[in-house]
């Protein structure tokens, strides 16, 4: 076993920010106006309330579900941090995709465990695609005998998402194993799991879930798990003292006061991710895989991995000359692009049919 501690690498803060799938906007001005009024209020000189009552009550609300479903904290990473450590120990395994979010990783290593992967993402002579067999899954889960069951859904950064009853089946199939599903970009997805977690015979199942995406608070860190209510009282002791600060708290409860404002933001991003992907779907040379978040996966139309790796490193340098700061991998043959705003998004298209028209011919 490998005992290196894995690194995760925080992104870059320069130039146009589409590597990040943060919210391109800031919080509204007469949001940022309320949130001032109550700084007067606040006591920065005593320690938070610490079980972030009135933010669960609130989110519980928001999700239609009872509060004792909830457990707020610094972000959905704190949030699966806490369910790292509480199931995985020296020596176990938590099964997840390939790829996915890379910090499942880091705490992973950090109590010394181990991690398998089913291969989500194939590429061949005719390009991406897909790769996720519900019954597979599960046979090489149970193969792997994991202490844990992680995914991102949708995934990060594919854009792949499963239904509820993919879910469920996964969860019920996998029993007592525990399945969590980060629900980071489900608010740009489909339905949530959320409706499964009382159900019989899924007391296995978390959620974890975050503001830092659709509701644009990246720069507070407020995240949520949630699960049955069983499980809730189970896992809370293991939560760090004071996890969330009691500015965050009181400013993520302002925030969903305003919840359809933010959701007519998703729509309108969701409206530009059509419009991309329609554009990206006219090149030659460059494609996009169905996405269900609020990022674009982009990939090179070309049958041989040498020549799209080249390809890539190409166009991440056009990007990077012109200011605009995507996600890129090391040593992968695609990259991620957050959906902005449309300025920002017609600056990317120019680039990339700018590049794929001066691809033609070139071997």
């Amino acid at each position: 076993m490998n005992d290196q501690l894995e690194t995760y690498q925080a992104h870059k803060q320069t130039g146009l920010l589409l590597n990040a799938n943060e919210a391109s906007e800031n919080l509204p001005e007469e949001l940022i106006g309320e949130l001032q009024q109550m700084l007067p209020d606040l006591l920065f000189n005593r320690y938070p309330e610490d079980s972030s009552t009135n933010l669960r009550s609130q989110y519980a609300e928001h999700l239609g579900i009872p509060a004792d479903m909830v457990i707020a904290g610094n972000g959905s990473d704190q949030m699966l941090q806490l369910l790292i450590t509480s199931f995985v120990s020296k020596g176990d395994t938590l099964y997840t995709l390939a790829p996915d979010f890379s910090m499942y990783d880091f705490y992973v290593s950090a109590m010394k465990g181990k991690v398998k992967r089913y291969p989500l993402l194939i590429s061949d002579e005719i390009g991406f695609s897909i790769n996720f067999d519900i019954e597979d899954f599960i046979a090489q889960a149970k193969e792997a005998n994991p202490s844990l069951v992680m995914f991102s859904n949708p995934n990060n950064p594919t854009g792949m998402m499963i239904t509820p009853e993919k879910v469920e089946r996964i969860a019920a199939a996998l029993y007592p194993v525990p399945v969590v599903m980060d629900e980071a970009y489900m608010d740009f997805g489909g339905r949530s799991a959320v409706e499964l977690l009382l159900k019989p015979g899924l007391e296995n199942l978390y959620i974890t879930r975050t503001l830092s995406k659709a509701y644009a608070l990246a720069g507070l860190r407020v995240g949520f798990l949630i699960s049955n209510p069983e499980n809730i009282r189970a896992i809370d002791p293991a939560r760090p003292v004071y996890n969330l600060n009691s500015f965050s708290s009181a400013a993520a409860c302002k925030v969903l006061e305003h919840a359809d404002h933010f959701e007519e933001r998703t729509r309108k991003i969701l409206q530009e991710r059509i419009r991309m992907q329609k554009a990206i779907k006219e090149m030659k040379n460059l494609c996009s895989l169905e996405a269900n978040g609020n990022f674009i996966l982009v990939y090179p139309n070309d049958p041989a991995r040498n020549n799209r790796l080249k390809t890539i490193e190409k166009l991440v340098d056009l990007f990077m000359k012109n200011g605009i700061t995507i996600r890129d991998y090391a040593n992968k043959d695609y990259l991620r692009i957050t959906v902005g705003l449309k300025q920002e998004n017609d600056q990317v298209l120019e680039l990339m049919k700018s590049f794929d028209q001066s691809m033609e011919g070139i071997v």
